[in-house]
């Protein structure tokens, strides 16, 4: 998904959020993390070209996967998310929590409309799991014939 399309998802997330734990700033976090779990595309886009580029040339980079072949992904991945619930079952944070779910919630966003709706990748449904990505090499297109 777009950055703005997780804005915009973020944004009612954000006042559920609110109107459940009536903490402003938790609500404000639940965005602000929402949005910043894709900041490991521009880690992956230096990894990859081994250059920054301009926020537009990166982003298009991720759209059409033309330059980028491989994508890496530290935080898009369900392992990451549950060491975070673990982390969140020993040390339960209000702020922590907010962070946790607009993290959740991208993850779930990008999963279902990058994967199913878009069939942007050629790993499908297990794409947003490091591990498989680590199997396939980090390799975003599928593998080419001839």
């Amino acid at each position: 998904m777009k950055i703005s399309q997780h804005i915009i998802s973020s944004l009612p997330l954000a006042g559920v959020y609110y109107l459940i734990t009536k903490n402003l700033p938790a609500a404000f976090l639940v965005v602000i993390s929402t949005i910043a779990v894709d900041i490991d595309h521009v880690l992956d886009y230096v990894i990859t070209q081994k250059r920054i580029d301009s926020i537009k040339n990166m982003t298009k980079a991720f759209e059409t996967f033309d330059i980028v072949h491989k994508n890496y992904l530290l935080l898009h991945s369900w392992e990451a998310l549950v060491l975070f619930a673990v982390c969140l079952f020993f040390f339960p944070n209000p702020y922590l929590i907010a962070i946790f779910t607009g993290y959740m919630v991208h993850l779930l966003c990008d999963q279902v409309f990058n994967s199913h709706f878009l069939g942007k990748y050629n790993t499908k449904s297990l794409f947003y799991f490091f591990l498989y990505r680590l199997h396939m090499n980090f390799d975003v297109l599928p593998m080419r014939k001839g």
